[in-house]
């Protein structure tokens, strides 16, 4: 299971990267449109915004699996091993929480 979901994870990382280069393009050509040939991409703006969202939920599950996320690694390493222990699982716990109810699922 924990392969299969590795896997997953994995392909959305790729979809995020993918947004992220559709997002450079579309930026650089809305730029070059708008002050080179007075001709802006109309939704630009909300199209990027919808692109960014769904770049960030999509490579979540990657970031969390190889634990590439923010950590306050100086603050942390100095506890004992069980307190870290106690310090991971907590901060795991909150921004699970924090997700889904900025998701607006719990």
């Amino acid at each position: 299971m924990e392969k299969w979901i590795g896997g997953v994870s994995k392909i959305m990382m790729y979809v995020s990267v993918v947004m992220l280069f559709a997002l450079l393009i579309l930026g650089t050509a809305d730029v070059i449109g708008r002050y080179f040939l007075n001709q802006p991409i109309i939704g630009t703006m909300e199209l990027g915004q919808i692109l960014l969202a769904a770049m960030v939920l999509l490579g979540w599950p990657y970031a969390q699996q190889e634990e590439a996320h923010i950590k306050a690694d100086i603050f942390i390493t100095r506890f004992p091993r069980r307190a870290q222990t106690v310090a991971h699982f907590v901060t795991s716990f909150l921004d699970s929480f924090s997700s889904r109810c900025s998701l607006g699922v719990a």
